[in-house]
């Protein structure tokens, strides 16, 4: 049975943001609109309404897309240097990330929170690039966590792995000293590909 913990202090950047209606952007623009509705927006894991967003009216994805035609018309995208593409592309990355954490902690609780920190310790310990054939899952129980995680050879041809159960608040620390453990076990040579 899954433990529901009560909500971990969200930052008062999370609570402006959640507090506001969340507008529209339509033609580079944010807007609620042109019509009055809006959409409540909930938790799935407790189904409390945490939000509100603009509806867009008929007219306004009208607008939208018209936009998005006269964009895409002016070929202005398909005119800039490939590279100067990868770079608009990444400061957009950059902003999400910087963004999301905050955004994130409004909806997840803290036993979530918990479970995020054990599989992001245990995958970053082992360098969990997307070449690194790794996996890890962190799984509530009352008031523990089962960590499980697995590491194979790219070709496939060996795999190790492990399970521990912790405290829930312990998951971070559990995560990393199991990453530790498999790498120590699996020896030399066994992360060669990363090299």
């Amino acid at each position: 049975m899954q433990q529901t913990l009560s909500p971990s202090p969200i930052s008062e950047k999370a609570v402006s943001f959640l507090k506001r209606t969340q507008p529209l952007l339509i033609d580079g623009e944010w807007t609620l609109g042109s019509g009055s509705k809006t959409l409540a927006v909930f938790d799935p894991a407790s189904g409390k309404q945490i939000a509100e967003s603009a509806d867009a009216s008929a007219d306004d994805v009208n607008k939208a897309v018209a936009a998005a035609r006269r964009t895409f018309d002016t070929r202005v995208w398909l005119d800039i240097d490939p590279t100067e593409r990868a770079k608009i592309l990444w400061k957009i990355a950059d902003i999400i990330d910087s963004r999301a954490a905050d955004m994130l902690a409004a909806i997840h609780d803290r036993a979530t929170g918990e479970q995020l920190a054990a599989e992001r310790a245990f995958l970053a310990t082992l360098d969990g690039s997307c070449e690194t054939p790794i996996a890890g899952l962190a799984e509530l129980n009352g008031t523990e966590m089962r960590l499980r995680g697995q590491v194979l050879r790219p070709d496939g041809s060996d795999a190790i792995g492990d399970d521990v159960t912790c405290a829930i608040s312990d998951g971070a620390e559990a995560g990393e000293a199991m990453a530790r453990k498999l790498l120590a076990e699996a020896g030399p040579g066994f992360f060669d590909w990363r090299e």
